[in-house]
């Protein structure tokens, strides 16, 4: 199945939607008994048992454990970042390669950039937790906006790293050695070492930017959670007139977290696929 997809040109979609019901999996093995029945008066919207605030919190709190300030929160957050990480690394090798210099200076860019990741990804957490804490209740604000403030926290670590490790490669020099070729009228080697120096700083920061695209699969399963819910309802709402898919029910009751991980998983195939087609 998985090769038919690669040839019609759908093999990253369907590896998105197989994360995207891995992420989902995992989260029904770990999560306790508790958790599914909160799931599940969720998705069956029964309005005087229903408590979004505490369906979010367990399941954010089953992934990421708690408290936060703990080793195993901290692995446990290194391990999905890290996870994330190497597979953007092996599926955009080629790019990775044909970027200008060494191996050498390529391997220790990408190992600073992953250690930025899962200290950005980690610390991300606990304003993205104190977030959900305050707008559990509004279920489509908490998950929704969740990612993008996660995104904020990591872009701003981003940046704090981003600027150290260039000021690190080029030894603090880059505006002192500028400033003292101009004032002694080297104009040339100024403009040649600014130029040279803005080629590095934009080339890095290309970088840097393209592993927010897996810094955002971190916290893509807050939304995808949401949509899941969403399509599971509505399958609920269809198998009540139309029979038959009883097997999708019981499960779903049973497994309220890989019901919601197969409908969020056919959302992303359905996206990613959409956006290829596009191409």
């Amino acid at each position: 199945m998985s090769r038919l997809l690669e040839t019609l040109g759908f093999g990253s979609a369907f590896a998105l939607a197989a994360a995207t019901f891995a992420v989902f999996e995992f989260l029904d093995r770990i999560a306790s008994q508790r958790g599914k029945r909160l799931i599940n008066d969720w998705i069956a919207s029964r309005k005087s048992l229903i408590d979004p605030q505490s369906a979010i919190m367990e399941a954010f709190n089953n992934l990421y454990t708690y408290p936060l300030l703990r080793p195993r929160a901290f692995l446990r957050s290194a391990g999905i970042s890290l996870t994330y990480s190497i597979a953007y690394i092996v599926v955009n090798l080629g790019f990775l390669l044909r970027v200008p210099g060494e191996l050498r200076w390529k391997g220790s860019l990408l190992g600073l950039i992953v250690a930025a990741t899962i200290v950005s990804d980690y610390s991300s957490l606990f304003v993205v937790r104190r977030w959900l804490t305050l707008t559990a209740q509004k279920p489509i604000a908490a998950l929704l906006v969740a990612p993008l403030i996660g995104g904020l926290v990591v872009l701003i670590i981003y940046a704090i790293a981003f600027c150290l490790h260039f000021a690190l490669w080029t030894n603090g020099t880059v505006f002192p050695l500028f400033l003292y070729q101009w004032l002694n009228g080297e104009f040339a080697a100024a403009s040649a070492y600014v130029t040279a120096a803005v080629r590095l700083f934009l080339l890095v920061a290309v970088i840097y930017g393209s592993f927010m695209i897996p810094t955002a699969m971190v916290y893509a399963w807050l939304p995808m959670m949401f949509f899941g819910i969403i399509g599971v309802r509505l399958f609920h709402m269809l198998t009540r007139v139309v029979s038959g898919a009883q097997w999708f029910i019981r499960e779903g009751n049973a497994r309220p977290f890989r019901a919601i991980g197969l409908v969020a998983a056919v959302l992303v195939f359905a996206l990613a696929a959409s956006v290829q087609l596009l191409k």
